[in-house]
């Protein structure tokens, strides 16, 4: 049931960013990273997108790091609680993932992006650093 919903929130966010940007779905990529400090260590979500492989970026150059309610569901409000739980899921994903790999959950990035074989699947991949480490499902991160 969660995957389901994550799928089909990620193909319409993927679809609706290639509209806006005029590229193909097979050319936006979604990011999906902690950066857990001394300060704060829990494994929150945080996202931002590629164009091509190349983030995007603010007009201060920083990264242009997505709102999950406003940016990737495209709503104002998030009331069936998507971001909440998308938040539980990933943040154990990670704990687990960085330990399975003895890898920070710093280092570590998940890609969804839209899949240039088939026009309506979801390509991901776990990255460590810049490097593809594992191809993934939404039901590996979900449990499905």
């Amino acid at each position: 049931m969660v995957k389901e919903h994550v799928e089909k929130t990620m193909k319409k966010a993927v679809k609706s960013y290639a509209e806006k940007l005029g590229v193909k779905k097979s050319e936006v990529a979604f990011f999906i990273h902690t950066k857990p400090t001394e300060e704060a260590p829990e494994l929150i979500p945080k996202y931002f997108y590629t164009v091509n492989g190349i983030p995007a970026k603010k007009e201060d150059g920083s990264l242009h790091e997505l709102r999950f309610t406003q940016d990737i569901l495209g709503k104002k409000f998030d009331l069936l609680g998507t971001e909440l739980l998308a938040k539980q899921f990933l943040s154990s994903y990670f704990k687990t993932i960085s330990s399975e790999f003895k890898a920070k959950a710093s280092s570590l990035y998940i890609m969804i992006k839209g899949c240039s074989r088939s026009n309506n699947n979801l390509e991901l991949a776990l990255y460590k650093d810049s490097e593809v480490v594992k191809t993934l499902e939404l039901g590996h991160i979900f449990g499905e």
